[in-house]
């Protein structure tokens, strides 16, 4: 067996992951995923709102696979933007 393969993936790696299942369970193009919000994820209602799809708004289905990687995810980086708005202006203590 490969060693790549044992190992569990790295961040970056599961970010890419995220990305993936995105563009297929989601049916999202690439320039679309890239420009998702965290507003436009309805995870009760299991949406995600596209916007300026080919000039107008779209809703598709969030995939229930990814659906508890994804908001793992969006904590992770909600614990990271608030941790960097601590520290000031600059990043600095």
């Amino acid at each position: 067996m490969f060693p790549i393969f044992t190992r569990p993936p790295s961040h970056r790696q599961a970010y890419h992951n995220l990305m993936a299942y995105l563009l297929y369970g989601a049916g999202l193009r690439l320039l679309e995923c890239c420009r998702l919000r965290v507003q436009d994820v309805d995870f009760t209602a299991n949406q995600i709102v596209v916007r300026n799809a080919k000039g107008q708004n779209r809703v598709t289905m969030l995939p229930a696979a990814i659906k508890a990687d994804l908001a793992r995810h969006l904590e992770g980086v909600g614990r990271s933007i608030r941790a960097t708005s601590r520290a000031g202006p600059g990043g600095s203590s």
